[in-house]
Formats: C-alpha cells, structure tokens, sequence
C-alpha cells in the first residue's frame, strides 16, 4: 500500500509549468493569461490544464487575461472590483448597469456572482486577519484592489454579503430566471434595508 499525499500547487509554480506547458504544444499564452488560468485552478494542475485546453480551443490568436476571461465567461478583476464598489455605495442603478452590460456581452451568471463571492471572502479574510490574510486572497481581483474595497466594509457586512451571495448561488440549479435571481440579489447587496414582507 502507498500513500500519496497531494498538496496545492503554488500560483507562481503553476504560472511557469502552464507557460511551459503551452509553449511546447504551440499555444500563444501571455504571462497574465496564465496568471488568470492558475488562480481559477485553485491549486489543481489538472483543472489548469482543462482550462487552457477550452480556451485554447476557442480562440485562434494569443491567449492574454482578457481572452481567456472571455472564453470562461468571466466579468474579470476590473470589472468585479467596480460592482463591488457599487456595493459600497449602495448604488443599485451603477450595480445593475454593470451587470446587465456583463451578461449582455455573454457573461456567466453564476461566474459572476462567484467572482463576487470570492471577492467578498477575501475582503472577510482580510478585515479579519489583516496580518496573514493576504497569503490566503483567492487573486479574483489584485490585492491592491481588494485593499482599495478593504475600508469600506465592517466585517458584519461583508459577512451578510457573503451569505446573500452563496444563498442566491446555491438556488441557480432549480432556479428558472438566473439573471432575476442576480439582479434581486444586487439589489438586496445595495440596500440592506429593503425587506420582503412576508405579510
């Protein structure tokens, strides 16, 4: 009997064997496609791999952050970082006009709102662990972003956030509007105040 014991591989060590990696089968990958690829693989080699292989299946020139956000359907860094600013300012008009013109150019719904949630959990890990937090960000967005985001949020709301955002995730398999279920859910994140009446 052997025992293996599998541990994640670090972003910058999967940066390099995915350039490598697509230089020997002829895939033009930049060094921030890879960086993109690596951290949506969450320290799965094999899930990188899978990724580059479905982004380099669909599209014919060089594979850079931009592409390769386009080929998963993801909002991207920038994008996630500014409705989550609208989040702060409790600006549900600026939040459901940067997600209608997301979806509208063939966004993921539910890769949206994972970017959010994952955004949202590093903001968490970081107003709670502020001196080793930032070893742990998941990368959706740049730590100079999520420190930018870091001040306008109490823990207690990026906690609600947090769970109003998995809440509406976890619904997407029985649900039969996801776009709906998005927009009620950006509301509700850009007025906490608003509540159902049950009545």
């Amino acid at each position: 009997c052997q025992r293996f014991s599998f541990k994640r591989i670090l972003p910058r060590d999967m940066e390099r064997q995915l350039l490598h990696i697509a230089q020997a089968e002829k895939i033009d990958l930049t060094a921030d496609g890879a960086e993109i690829l690596s951290r949506m693989a969450g320290g799965a080699l094999r899930d990188a791999l899978s990724l580059l292989d479905q982004c380099a299946s669909s599209t014919a020139g060089t594979l850079t952050a931009e592409t390769v956000y386009d080929c998963l359907g993801l909002a991207g860094e920038r994008r996630t970082a500014e409705l989550f600013a609208a989040i702060a300012d409790q600006d549900a008009s600026r939040a459901l006009e940067l997600f209608s013109g997301l979806y509208a150019g063939g966004k993921d719904v539910a890769a949206m709102l994972d970017e959010l949630c994952s955004l949202s959990r590093d903001l968490l890990i970081l107003r709670t662990a502020p001196g080793s937090g930032a070893s742990m960000l998941s990368g959706v967005c740049t730590e100079q972003e999520v420190r930018q985001l870091l001040g306008r949020f109490s823990a207690g709301e990026l906690l609600r956030i947090t769970t109003l955002l998995q809440q509406t995730a976890s619904g997407f398999s029985k649900s039969a509007d996801q776009r709906l279920d998005a927009e009620l859910c950006l509301i509700a994140l850009c007025a906490p105040e608003l509540q159902m009446d049950a009545a």
